[in-house]
């Protein structure tokens, strides 16, 4: 007879030995399920292997491709930007860990993905964005979330872009700015100071007021926490973004900056989840005519209720991408103008003096801003040189033939535009500030997508009317009321890039009031 520690053993091993078949039953019964996925999966990792070994590209390292190459998140585009002059500007690939990249920097091939449907979806890595935004006109993809991204940017983007509106964002810019003047009378002749603390609220103040019809600064004087906290956040996003072994979400919320991110997406969806209840509560139809004074919260809400094509939640992730859009574009390029404008006192007079014959009195409307020329030279130019998209990543959904190669179904893209506006195939003496080669006859000959300002395609920028229009208006008020000076050179600017390209060490200005005369 067996002891009782045999029939333990016995019962032990048959548990063990049942066990293991379950699991392989569990393991078969998926492949089976999934065996065409996983069958395609492996041809199209195998097709996009072969393609990768036709291209030019750094040496790699074995599990880690060249991720080593962009540890340092904030200059990663920077580093490709570097890859791409040694590529003499032509297509390369790049390996982030399994990942493969093809890095697009010339303006022909730019133009073919941009205008192209089969790659109107977002890279994979705009995933990371969740769970701070789901399905958001910046990170949908798929056939239902294309479809409903087309929806949603058709109904968001005439509220940003659309004519019947810029009159009242011109009152609204142009409100903000005289208090952006008066903020400033505090550092008027005491010396350097880093004019982002201005621009911040500012812009925050802009924002806010578009997508909920409330102030940024808080009765205290105060910036509103969720301002930087959202940039906060994103920063934590495109350092993931760089290292694949966070991709699980699992694995990055147990970090440190994963758990502070956590917190604050907790914070920002109650932020905009109460504001959405608030509108909703309050809810009464709105008129026609009214619709273009609302704030763009209050007009998702008369649309969801009339019409129960939006939720409560899709608003929220719709209000968070509106203001990653404005907010983190706008408060760095606003940034970089008017340092560039600081360091050029002969371009700053030009635009003064256009400024003094346009703008009659405390204020401008939008015709007239299109009237301040050398302004808008100024602009693109800074633009160019700090692009508000460093990098544009599509991902193919069937093959697309470029000049230089035929990109294979399912590969991920990085077009680059800080790349492309450096190129001294394209533009003499690239690195440094010339307003004037944006002149219509300086212009003349250039690819049309040498200069890629706001993106294009199904995926072009929400707002660029809306935004070019805060620049021209804040510049106006600024150099009708300051003289702006700096001991920043351009040559010793220190850029980082996240969402859009800034500056490292600061924006450092100095202001001295100017009297008006009759």
């Amino acid at each position: 007879m067996m002891s009782w520690l045999q029939s333990v053993s016995l019962i032990q091993d048959n548990f063990f030995t049942l066990g293991f078949f379950v699991v392989v039953l569990i393991i078969l019964r998926g492949f089976l399920r999934y065996r065409e996925d996983i069958q395609q999966f492996l041809e199209d990792r195998g097709k996009l292997v072969k393609f990768a070994a036709t291209l030019p590209g750094p040496k790699t390292l074995p599990l880690i491709g060249n991720a080593l190459a962009i540890r340092d998140t904030e200059k990663a585009i920077l580093t490709l930007s570097k890859m791409s002059r040694d590529m003499n500007g032509e297509t390369f690939r790049f390996w982030l860990g399994p990942f493969l990249k093809i890095v697009v920097p010339n303006p022909r091939d730019i133009q073919i993905i941009i205008s192209s449907s089969k790659a109107a979806h977002k890279d994979d890595v705009y995933k990371l964005m969740e769970p701070g935004v789901v399905g958001g006109l910046i990170n949908a993809n798929g056939d239902y979330s294309m479809t409903k991204f087309l929806a949603h940017k058709k109904l968001i983007q005439p509220m940003l872009n659309g004519g019947l509106v810029m009159d009242r964002f011109a009152k609204l810019f142009n409100f903000k700015s005289r208090g952006l003047v008066k903020r400033l009378e505090e550092k008027v002749d005491t010396g350097e100071f880093d004019v982002i603390e201005f621009i911040t609220s500012f812009i925050g103040d802009i924002t806010l007021e578009t997508l909920v019809g409330r102030p940024a600064i808080l009765e205290n004087g105060e910036v509103m926490p969720f301002l930087t906290e959202t940039q906060t956040a994103l920063h934590a996003t495109i350092y993931r973004m760089a290292r694949p072994w966070l991709y699980p979400y699992s694995l990055f919320c147990i970090t440190k900056k994963g758990r502070e991110y956590s917190e604050i997406i907790k914070r920002a969806h109650e932020f905009i989840d109460d504001n959405v209840s608030q509108a909703v509560d309050n809810y009464k139809p709105a008129k026609t005519e009214d619709i273009i004074n609302m704030p763009l919260l209050h007009f998702l809400v008369d649309h969801m209720m009339k019409t129960q094509e939006l939720t409560p939640v899709e608003i929220r992730y719709e209000l968070i991408t509106v203001f990653i859009a404005i907010f983190e574009t706008l408060e760095g390029i606003s940034c970089l103008l008017i340092l560039m404008i600081a360091m050029h006192p002969e371009a700053q007079r030009k635009i003064r003096k256009e400024i003094l014959q346009v703008m009659r009195n405390e204020t401008i409307n939008e015709p007239e801003t299109k009237r301040l020329n050398y302004l808008d030279l100024v602009i693109r130019e800074t633009i160019r040189l700090f692009p508000v998209g460093p990098v544009l990543p599509r991902k193919t959904t069937d093959e697309i033939k470029l000049s230089t190669c035929t990109l294979p179904k399912n590969c991920s893209v990085m077009m680059l535009p800080f790349a492309v506006h450096r190129d001294p195939k394209y533009w003499s003496e690239p690195d440094k500030f010339i307003p004037e080669r944006f002149t219509p006859e300086n212009s003349k000959d250039r690819h049309p997508y040498a200069y890629i300002p706001f993106s294009g395609g199904p995926r072009s920028c929400l707002g660029p009317r809306y935004a070019l229009m805060v620049l021209r208006i804040m510049v106006a008020h600024l150099l009708r009321s300051y003289e702006l000076t700096t001991s920043m050179k351009i040559d010793n600017l220190q850029l980082i890039t996240h969402i859009s390209t800034r500056s490292l060490n600061g924006h450092k200005i100095s202001v001295k009031k100017i009297e008006l005369s009759n």
